[in-house]
């Protein structure tokens, strides 16, 4: 395995130190408020205007799904085990 060296790092920069949990949360908080903000549109399609759905409902409701993807990814990204490096050789 090749290893860099690429000196010390600057000043008050801690490599150690992890963002994943804020990272999740501000996810978290955008994927809700997406979502609030497609049900709200087809709510007012669907109750107050009565009208079919249309193309670009449909679009938004798969940007939705691929948005809950996004944020499962995120999530699970944050986990301990998830991101580190499994050195096989040693298992064997």
């Amino acid at each position: 395995m090749a290893t860099f060296d690429f000196g010390d790092s600057p000043p008050g920069l801690n490599l150690s130190e992890s963002r994943t949990v804020g990272n999740s949360v501000v996810a978290i908080i955008l994927f809700v408020l997406s979502g609030v903000f497609v049900a709200l549109r087809l709510f007012t399609r669907l109750k107050l205007k009565q009208e079919q759905l249309g193309c670009d409902d449909y679009l938004i409701i798969a940007g939705l799904a691929l948005n809950a993807g996004n944020l499962a990814c995120c999530i699970v990204g944050w986990w301990p085990i998830a991101g580190q490096s499994l050195d096989l050789a040693d298992a064997a």
